[in-house]
């Protein structure tokens, strides 16, 4: 194999873990995307020469991807010069053709940039893409969180999250992963999931969350930051969202908050434990919540189109409200979500 063989003369170290021949299967109850880059990870950690003062770096790719010729350079520049302890890297699923694996990418990908959009539109800590094959960290804060865990599914939602509560969550913008397009039911949900789901049209898919969540989300997120006592707090979620006071009492958000105060010495402790206890996992149940009891989904590209007004950009497509566009506008948009989220 051509690849192969420049992959061996290329000058890099490769190291092959054997988890699938007869005797070295993953056991069926923990098998999965999370276990497998949790071997991989703690296998590297005991590699790394850490009398280096270089970065010990994790970067993870999926076997199916592809990536941009300065993939590693650009990353291991950007850790060592910039003291990088997490990345989120850019992606971009191929969009050139405009067969139907190609509208189902599209569509899918439109879905998971809205919501980091509307993260962004709400100043949610938690607005970072988590995307599995995109996504690196160093040696010391992989061991500060105790490494990967072991989920079949959102292992990378999970493992970011967990990241983020302790480092930041830098973008890595001039490197590209360009992730496959398969279809697959190995996992309950994420790209393979949906792509099938799509291709087999088992429901309408031209949905997105309605703008009004994360209005909502961005009233909250600003609340909980000016805000310390809990009965103002609860107070005036309230006249914010009737919904967004039930879902804080269903939270046991009071007692939580009782805790915080009587666990912190000082402001600036009493916030960073609102900002880990109102997380990344938090945030998407409140977005869930809202949407299952008061603000439905709605058409794709009319919340595309509210999402780009409330952040400014400029796109016009003359459309009908309600309607489905044709895959090259639905191109257009998407490059337009692109653009804005790396620059």
């Amino acid at each position: 194999d051509e690849t192969l063989k420049k992959i061996i003369l290329s000058g890099l170290n490769i190291g092959v873990i054997d988890a699938s021949s007869r005797g070295n299967e993953l056991p069926n109850k923990v098998a999965g995307v999370g276990l497998a880059r949790k071997i991989g990870m703690d296998c590297a950690l005991k590699l790394f020469d850490h009398s280096s003062k270089k970065k010990k770096i994790f970067i993870c790719l999926d076997a199916d991807c592809t990536v941009s010729k300065n993939y590693l350079t650009e990353i291991v520049d950007a850790f060592n010069n910039n003291n990088i302890n997490c990345a989120s890297i850019r992606y971009e699923h191929n969009i050139k053709n405009n067969d139907e694996e190609t509208k189902a990418i599209i569509c899918y990908e439109i879905f998971l940039r809205y919501y980091h959009l509307g993260l962004l539109f709400a100043n949610s800590p938690y607005a970072f893409a988590t995307i599995g094959s995109a996504m690196a960290c160093d040696a010391e804060s992989y061991m500060h969180i105790e490494g990967m865990n072991k989920k079949k599914a959102a292992e990378d939602f999970y493992f970011l999250e967990k990241l983020s509560k302790s480092f930041d969550i830098k973008e890595i913008n001039n490197a590209i992963v360009y992730p496959s397009a398969r279809k697959s039911w190995r996992v309950p949900f994420g790209t393979g999931q949906r792509v099938g789901r799509f291709l087999s049209n088992e429901k309408v898919e031209y949905l997105l969350h309605n703008p009004k969540c994360f209005e909502i989300l961005k009233k909250y997120i600003f609340l909980l930051a000016e805000e310390n006592n809990v009965q103002t707090i609860m107070s005036k979620a309230k006249n914010i969202s009737l919904h967004l006071y039930k879902f804080l009492v269903d939270k046991k958000f009071i007692k939580v908050m009782d805790g915080i105060i009587k666990n912190s010495k000082t402001k600036g402790q009493i916030h960073k434990q609102k900002i880990k206890w109102f997380d990344g996992f938090k945030t998407l149940k409140l977005i869930h919540y809202l949407r299952d009891n008061v603000y439905l989904d709605i058409n794709m590209f009319d919340a595309l189109d509210e999402m780009f007004e409330k952040l400014n950009i400029k796109f016009e497509t003359n459309r009908q409200k309600g309607t489905i566009l044709s895959i090259d506008i639905q191109k257009k948009y998407l490059i337009e979500m692109r653009n804005y989220l790396y620059g």
